[in-house]
């Protein structure tokens, strides 16, 4: 009775989230034809089956991580594999080796024996030498790492952190954990945000999570609201409540150049962009843009839409439009984490290439 209550109270939100959603999209006419569909069937499953929520990972729900199964049959291959001298042969179990070789340098391996991959949501899990992950774990521990690195001196002037494409919110989560006085201003679509609300309820039962019942009273959101709430499930067309200055770091990872430009211009043009004092992320060097009316990419030479090579470079977004000279620079690299990619080249073999570049970015506001 008490999930059923729960759900509830997600799908409530939930609904009224959505409206908002396409009112705000409609009146500022932002591109939403493939996300929308996206968006739109989740949606629906939710309203259809509460109760799935509770399985979020193991349907991969919101995003995809590995392992991934979908069916009984690749499980059992997986597994198999897992267990066999050639196990690198195959591609999910490949990316987490690599995954776990990167990280076993670089972050104490007893931070991530103390924050193993949550079971909320029933995600496939894979384990070595005692710890538990998947490849989107090891990519928050590796950020959460960057900011010790780098960002641990600033680290009192830093109590509200900004999530910009939080998905169902385990970066967060993580870095929650590991620094329990700050708040987490997660942001992302309807259905995001509200399996992120089942999955913080589950892994913090008494924490203070503000969501849009919450926050469509107050006109600004300013910073003395903001420290009354551990998480708050910020609305994308909430974003300009912010009061300026709410925001100590934002953050955005692989998700600021997979958006339409559109889009793109809307977060960086915001006042919690313009006035944050530190600005993390990790995203790719350049990365052409989808379209949903042609399924193709453009300024992909094999799947190139009609156009010029310029027409197509236009669509692309790379780290010229980050705007990275508005911050002094604290850190820049490309991740290593992603050097290499698997793809499945038959039913036993892998085939190894690298990985189109990521760079790793950290600075403080000019």
């Amino acid at each position: 009775m008490k999930e059923k209550l729960l759900f509830d109270k997600i799908l409530e939100d939930l609904k009224d989230h959505n409206e908002l959603f396409l009112r705000f999209n409609k009146s500022n006419n932002l591109p939403h034809d493939f996300w929308l569909k996206y968006s739109e069937n989740i949606f629906q499953e939710l309203i259809a089956n509460p109760s799935i929520i509770s399985n979020f990972r193991k349907f991969n729900l919101t995003v995809t991580d590995v392992p991934v199964f979908s069916n009984n049959l690749k499980k059992i291959i997986f597994n198999i594999y897992k267990y066999s001298f050639f196990k690198k042969q195959h591609y999910q179990i490949a990316d987490l080796e690599d995954a776990f070789d990167f990280i076993k340098t670089r972050v104490d391996l007893d931070i991530l024996k103390r924050f193993p991959v949550p079971k909320t949501g029933n995600p496939a899990i894979y384990k070595k030498k005692d710890i538990s992950y998947t490849l989107r774990w090891i990519r928050h521990h590796w950020m959460i790492q960057l900011y010790k690195n780098f960002l641990i001196k600033e680290d009192e002037d830093i109590q509200t952190v900004l999530d910009i494409g939080s998905n169902y919110g385990q970066f967060d989560l993580l870095f929650k954990k590991q620094f329990p006085s700050k708040t987490f201003i997660m942001l992302d679509f309807p259905e995001k945000l509200a399996v992120c609300h089942y999955y913080l309820i589950k892994e913090f039962p008494n924490s203070k999570i503000a969501s849009l019942k919450d926050l469509k009273m107050q006109e600004i959101i300013k910073k003395d609201y903001i420290k009354n709430f551990d998480f708050i499930l910020l609305p994308i067309p909430y974003l300009n409540k912010l009061d300026d200055d709410s925001v100590d770091l934002l953050t955005n990872f692989c998700s600021f150049n997979e958006m339409p430009i559109k889009w793109k211009d809307f977060y960086f043009n915001s006042k919690a962009m313009k006035t944050t004092k530190f600005f993390l992320t990790l995203n790719r060097i350049i990365k052409p843009q989808y379209d949903s009316r042609t399924k193709k990419w453009f300024g992909n030479e094999k799947n190139k839409s009609k156009g010029t090579n310029e027409e197509s470079n236009e669509k692309s977004i790379s780290i010229i439009d980050f705007k990275l000279n508005n911050f002094n620079k604290i850190h820049f690299d490309t991740c290593k984490l992603y050097r290499f990619q698997n793809n499945r080249k038959s039913i036993f073999f892998n085939k190894k290439s690298y990985h189109e570049p990521l760079f790793e970015f950290i600075g403080s506001r000019k």
